[in-house]
């Protein structure tokens, strides 16, 4: 089975900010993302220190900013050892990488550099030179608070288009959960006036090849009646967005730092045509499960799967069009494998493409999402592990509902009709 992910930014931002391994069980939970073990650490670990990162990681986690800040800025005095205080400033890292403050962010890697006392390799060192890139620039802003909603067009896969406004001129763009940054092609970013900045880098991935890319800001984006300014975007070859041997292209894609701000999304089919609506809006229904983590700009869905009886973490794609697990799931839940059968996984995306000969294929998987069953079948086991998730859910398991919600105030994810 193939999934498409539109945009090379899932893979610069996909920042797990990995440090030098510990034997900690706190670490372990912090590695792995696991917010239910880090919350009882934070409780009942062996040291004030490891109680205090799990506190810090807790609140990193559950998007409560400001208070993970203070709490995770107590692990930098002198005296907390270093393998403890590398993970607290990995962890500012990926808080400061939401908020677009590149200049605390490579600060906070400088000090896993130091705590660690270990140079920065793979994606750790692609995110320090892009935050150096961008450290002398102003972070996003959001003009004001705004709400409202969008007409949605589908493409050739499914992804979701809106109109939005880059500098002034219009340009439709996919909403992508999955992107870490906002992304645009090269002949888009100068028809549209995006300072690309001269100086690139590259996307370090494991499933293809490395990628050199440029950085680019637009003085002002607008969705709707909301508007920012200084937004970052990757800027790629048109070629690596031409999709389907040419049959479609992406010009432009909306990441999931741009969402936040917003504070909510939601997608509706309404009467067979679909909608965005942004912000919050007048007299909606508080959700009532807090499901969704954030880890730096990557939201997770904490899912319960019927067949593994425990709670799963899943990656929420909307940039994707399958969803996906790795074989972290049949580790941490080997009930899942029984009657798996062997198959082959292909993937097309921004830089290339790639194939998984050794993955496995599930004949079927249900999982609750928010009080709401979702099936998938034949859905492929990726052969390589993920330290911090099970999988991901990509649109076949969003469109299973008439509409899907990201609320990042309540940071849940709801599925329902």
């Amino acid at each position: 089975m193939s999934r498409l992910n539109c945009s090379a930014a899932a893979a610069l931002a996909a920042c797990a900010l990995l440090v030098p391994a510990w034997g900690s069980p706190v670490r372990a939970a912090f590695d792995a993302r696991d917010v239910f073990k880090l919350e009882a650490s934070s409780r009942g670990a062996a040291s004030a220190n490891e109680r205090n990162l799990a506190q810090g990681a807790v609140l990193e986690l559950r998007h409560k900013d400001d208070a993970a800040i203070v709490a995770l800025k107590r692990m930098l005095r002198p005296h907390v050892p270093g393998e403890l205080r590398s993970p607290a400033c990995g962890a500012l890292a990926d808080i400061y990488l939401r908020q677009s403050r590149f200049a605390d962010m490579k600060a906070a890697l400088e000090c896993v550099k130091s705590a660690s006392h270990k140079p920065l390799a793979g994606e750790m060192l692609q995110n320090y030179e892009t935050a150096a890139l961008l450290a002398h620039e102003k972070p996003m802003q959001l003009a004001h608070p705004a709400a409202g909603k969008l007409d949605v067009t589908r493409d050739l896969a499914g992804l979701i288009r809106v109109p939005v406004e880059i500098n002034g001129k219009a340009q439709d763009a996919v909403v992508d959960t999955g992107a870490g940054f906002s992304t645009i092609s090269e002949s888009a970013a100068a028809r549209l006036g995006v300072r690309v900045l001269e100086k690139g880098t590259t996307i370090k991935s494991s499933s293809i090849a490395d990628l050199p890319i440029h950085l680019g800001l637009a003085d002002k984006l607008t969705i709707g009646d909301a508007e920012f300014s200084n937004v970052v975007f990757v800027v790629l070859p048109d070629v690596a967005l031409t999709f389907a041997g040419g049959k479609f292209k992406i010009d432009a894609v909306i990441g999931l730092p741009v969402m936040l701000p917003l504070g909510r999304i939601e997608v509706a089919d309404e009467g067979g045509k679909d909608y965005l609506y942004y912000g919050h809006r007048t007299g909606e229904a508080a959700a009532t499960e807090s499901n969704l983590i954030l880890g730096g700009v990557e939201p997770f869905v904490l899912v319960y799967a019927e067949k593994a009886r425990g709670v799963m973490r899943l990656f929420v794609d909307s940039g994707g069009t399958e969803s996906v697990l790795n074989t972290t799931a049949v580790k941490d839940f080997p009930a899942l494998a029984e009657g798996a059968a062997a198959g082959e996984w292909r993937w097309e995306g921004a830089g290339g493409a790639a194939k998984d000969t050794k993955a496995l294929t599930l004949s079927e998987l249900r999982f609750t999402i928010a009080g709401r069953t979702c099936v998938l079948r034949k859905v492929s086991v990726l052969s390589d592990p993920e330290a911090d998730q099970d999988g991901m859910i990509g649109l076949d398991v969003l469109r299973q509902g008439k509409r899907w919600i990201l609320d990042f105030d309540s940071m849940s994810l709801v599925v329902a009709d």
